[in-house]
């Protein structure tokens, strides 16, 4: 059973070094992480040094893009999950860290089960555990095969939380423990692209969700999955 990191980043290669080496740090079967840049993230050189002088190329899978802001996340989202070869899809960031190993036998025991899981965000684990709400799901690519897509709304984490917390399929996974270094909850990486974010989440993210064409949108994920279901 191989797992497929999903992740979007740019002009952090520094927090990126950091979340992909606390995954190589460990892992235990198999995985692969596919990376989303921009086209023009002036970082992207330091990335593909990084990537060579640790010998990462054999499990970080690199895809560029025109720019999308956070507004485009899904883009890049259902585009990298179209390509991954894992059964299993995981949302994740370049402000993450995995903070132990036995993620993969953890997540080995659903193998064969269409559920999404939620592991434990430590940073945010209040949240998190509260009426089931996701950051980091952990999607069977049999989702993205039923729906053609992930999400149709850049807030990808809720897509999935919402429409699996309806049908049932959301299982807490708490021996996946994830450090979420987000700046409003740590204080740390205070950045640019962190503020951009925010902006978007304020001026656009929430308004879309939760508009009547993005509800229909869900509806229509929510009824192929169900109806995928009853069929088996």
């Amino acid at each position: 059973m191989k797992v497929s990191f999903l992740l979007p980043t740019r002009k952090r290669p520094e927090m990126l070094f950091n979340s992909i080496g606390s995954l190589m740090d460990t892992a235990t079967g198999p995985f692969e992480i596919l990376l989303a840049l921009d086209n023009d993230d002036p970082t992207v050189s330091e990335v593909e040094t990084m990537l060579d002088l640790n010998n990462w190329r054999e499990r970080v899978f690199v895809s560029k893009y025109e720019r999308q802001t956070y507004r485009g996340f899904h883009n890049y989202i259902n585009d990298l999950a179209g390509k991954a070869s894992g059964e299993w899809l995981h949302l994740w960031n370049d402000d993450c860290i995995m903070r132990k190993a036995g993620w993969h036998e953890a997540i080995n025991e659903f193998n064969g089960r269409f559920v999404v899981l939620n592991p434990l965000v430590d940073t945010m684990a209040e949240y998190c555990r509260h009426n089931n709400q996701m950051l980091f799901p952990i999607v069977p690519k049999k989702w993205v095969e039923i729906t053609g897509r992930w999400s149709n709304n850049c807030a990808c984490d809720t897509w999935v939380q919402d429409i699996s917390r309806d049908l049932g399929t959301s299982v807490y996974l708490d021996s996946v423990v994830i450090g979420h270094l987000r700046h409003d909850v740590t204080g740390l990486n205070g950045d640019e692209i962190y503020h951009e974010t925010r902006k978007d989440i304020q001026e656009f993210i929430r308004n879309d969700f939760y508009s009547h064409p993005q509800h229909l949108e869900r509806e229509k994920d929510r009824n192929l999955i169900l109806s995928n279901l009853q069929s088996n």
